[in-house]
């Protein structure tokens, strides 16, 4: 643990100048391609799942308060092993979804062995689809599908719907993050508001590791802008060109996965309420 915490503390010290993006220059990144069905653009809910987040949004909108919440603990990939499968139609993008699989294997105890139906109940079933999206933590037995449509098989955007499917949610969701971004509703495409919706801590579970703008799960500056100007702008304008960057995981998406996986029985971000 202590080495990703170092690590964490070096990473703060690289920063990137913002640019705002004109109408011009706006370009719809893979995970602003909304496909039917998804939450927040690029990631698919259970029927249970969806309709709690629902009721946690009703009741924030409405200020009321929420019952006390619990982890659901099937959310978590068992001894952290996330089977694979890459399927037929999927079959030209193996390169650049191994890629990403290698990346978070390389960074995190996550493992992904190849599905063998002979040692695994359940796994992640690359497929081609309408868009980039994935369920989010462990959801079904048999095939979990993550869609890898056209325009999302780069390395970044995969190992983004990885971290969906191993349980994370976009990091601007955590409770914390009006200490360190502000959302600038009045620049958001009507509609897509809810995109940007915060959950209180009944809801995500950060393990106490410090929310980060770098975040692989981070949306970007201009993510679903109206009129090219930042929906999201950092409270400290020196990390502003550290928000959406798809290279890879950050000191922080490491130590979470590896912290949330470490603990016994437990599960990341989401928890239903009963």
């Amino acid at each position: 643990m202590w080495k990703y915490v170092i690590f964490f503390s070096t990473a703060s010290i690289f920063v990137c100048h913002a640019k705002t993006l004109s109408n011009v220059d706006k370009v719809e990144r893979p995970e602003e391609l909304e496909s039917e069905g998804t939450f927040e653009s690029d990631m698919k809910l259970t029927l249970e799942q969806r309709t709690q987040i629902e009721k946690q949004i009703e009741a924030q909108t409405n200020r009321l308060e929420t019952r006390k919440a619990h982890a659901d603990l099937s959310t978590r990939w068992e001894d952290g092993i996330v089977p694979y499968r890459i399927e037929p139609e999927s079959a030209g993008d193996t390169d650049v979804i191994l890629s990403a699989i290698e990346h978070w294997e390389s960074k995190t105890s996550l493992r992904f062995p190849q599905y063998n139906a002979d040692e695994h109940t359940s796994f992640i079933s690359f497929t081609k689809q309408d868009g980039c999206w994935s369920y989010v933590g462990h959801v079904f037995t048999g095939a979990q599908e993550i869609s890898i449509g056209n325009g999302c098989a780069y390395m970044g955007t995969i190992a983004h719907e990885i971290g969906h499917a191993i349980g994370f949610f976009h990091e601007q969701s955590r409770p914390d993050r009006d200490e360190y971004v502000v959302i600038n509703e009045e620049n958001i495409i009507p509609g897509y508001e809810r995109n940007f919706q915060k959950y209180d801590t009944g809801t995500i579970n950060t393990y106490q590791v410090p929310y980060d703008i770098g975040s692989l799960m981070h949306y970007g500056a201009t993510y679903f802008t109206s009129n090219g100007l930042n929906t999201i702008d950092a409270v400290n304008p020196d990390d502003q060109g550290l928000m959406g960057q798809r290279t890879g995981l950050s000191a922080a998406d490491i130590l979470l996965a590896n912290t949330m996986y470490a603990s016994p029985g437990g599960s990341y971000y989401f928890c239903f309420q009963h």
